[in-house]
């Protein structure tokens, strides 16, 4: 959860400041396409449900990030003519870097029991949320040292590259199964998708 809040805040928090200073864009443009930014986050997540369904949480969830990280680059490195072209890629960006997000309490509670999910999921998800408030800090210090652009696009490439591979190779389970193997349950990020059947009456 930590990495998850890292690679999503800088863009969240700083993306403002960069359309403004880098791209000197006006302040009803900046506004624009933010707005489309935040529309590609909740149809990611609308989104997200649908090919949390048909692929597997986990395959729907790091596949999804790996289709966000190549349109970093872009974004981060044309100039504030093609402000249109950035919006669009924004909006796609999100949709599937940020938007997939609505996956993670689905995947996060196959790890805890019944019984202990409710506490599990709290302290975890926000706990986590710690990298949200330490990431955008990271991402202006960096920036004293690089372009902001350089510093969001490198911040966030890298963190969800972290993310992907904790999420693709189950590194829960992995850590589980080291440090307390007796703990192990079947379910324990499952990503079987189920399938309904209907009975005939």
């Amino acid at each position: 959860m930590f990495t998850v809040f890292f690679f999503a805040w800088p863009i969240t928090a700083l993306l403002p400041t960069y359309l403004k200073t880098e791209l000197h864009l006006s302040a009803a443009t900046v506004g624009d396409v933010l707005f489309w930014s935040g529309f590609g986050t909740a149809a990611g997540a609308v989104l997200a449900g649908f090919t949390g369904d048909r692929f597997g949480t986990t395959r729907a969830y790091w596949g999804s990030l790996a289709l966000s990280i190549p349109l970093l680059w872009p974004i981060f490195t044309m100039s504030g003519s093609h402000v249109v072209l950035i919006g669009v890629m924004l909006f796609v960006q999100q949709c599937f870097g940020s938007g997939v997000g609505g996956l993670v309490p689905k995947w996060m509670v196959s790890w805890f029991t019944l019984d202990k999910r409710a506490a599990g999921l709290g302290f975890t998800y926000n706990v986590g949320a710690l990298g949200g408030a330490i990431s955008p800090v990271v991402g202006a210090q960096l920036a004293g040292r690089m372009p902001l652009g350089s510093a969001l696009m490198t911040l966030s490439a890298t963190f969800t590259g972290v993310v992907i591979l904790l999420v693709a190779l189950k590194f829960p389970l992995r850590l589980q199964r080291l440090i307390r193997p007796s703990a192990v349950r079947p379910e324990d990020g499952s990503d079987i998708v189920t399938r309904a059947t209907s009975q005939a009456v």
